[in-house]
């Protein structure tokens, strides 16, 4: 019998040999957006108890099967309800999606400040990087030396793993930190959307 796991939302793809074939999920979303992949990281947040659906595709046939997730019965005797976990995946899901937003920024950070360094290369001078997107980058991402401060993706980073370390419902704490952390990354891509919209109009 062939085993394989699969989660974070992608497609579970079986052995195509003759005999069983048993796949286990591991009810997670996907995570967030990972630059190194250019696609969702595997581990996102945790999939709520509640009915769910498992499709097989097959020589072009296909065949449904509803199956239910329960709650871990330790969680429900601590007092966690369903209600609770709603809200804690709601939470995770817009911490994820702020967490992607902010390495997608960075991306775009990096590929503006390598447009810069062409530019500069072809024109034979030394290449100098707008102030501004140089801060916006120092606000992104930690500087890599030790002790460096956290900056906002590492910050959203730590918030999501704290929120989705246990089940339970998220503190105030969370939703004020997240919506502090949102509020800086919203700056950030005003910002670059401006800067971004400045470049494209010298080129012209």
């Amino acid at each position: 019998m062939a085993t394989g796991s699969f989660g974070g939302g992608s497609e579970a793809r079986l052995e195509k040999g003759a005999g069983m074939h048993r796949f286990i999920w591991d009810l997670r979303y996907p995570g967030a957006w990972d630059p190194d992949r250019g696609a969702p990281e595997g581990r996102g947040p945790m999939a709520v108890p509640g009915s769910y659906q498992a499709r097989l595709t097959a020589g072009g046939r296909s065949t449904t099967q509803t199956f239910r997730v329960y709650i871990d019965p330790r969680v429900a005797e601590d007092g966690v309800t369903q209600e609770q976990l709603q809200e804690q995946l709601a939470f995770n899901l817009e911490v994820r999606d702020a967490l992607s937003l902010a390495r997608k920024a960075a991306v775009r950070v990096d590929s503006l400040l390598a447009g810069i360094d062409q530019a500069a290369a072809e024109a034979g001078d030394a290449a100098a990087a707008p102030q501004e997107l140089d801060r916006l980058r120092a606000a992104l991402v930690t500087h890599a030396v030790r002790y460096s401060q956290p900056m906002l993706i590492d910050q959203l980073e730590y918030l999501l793993d704290m929120t989705t370390r246990a089940d339970q419902q998220p503190g105030r704490d969370a939703y004020a930190r997240y919506d502090q952390l949102r509020g800086e990354l919203a700056a950030i891509e005003e910002a670059l959307d401006r800067i971004e919209r400045s470049d494209a109009a010298a080129r012209r």
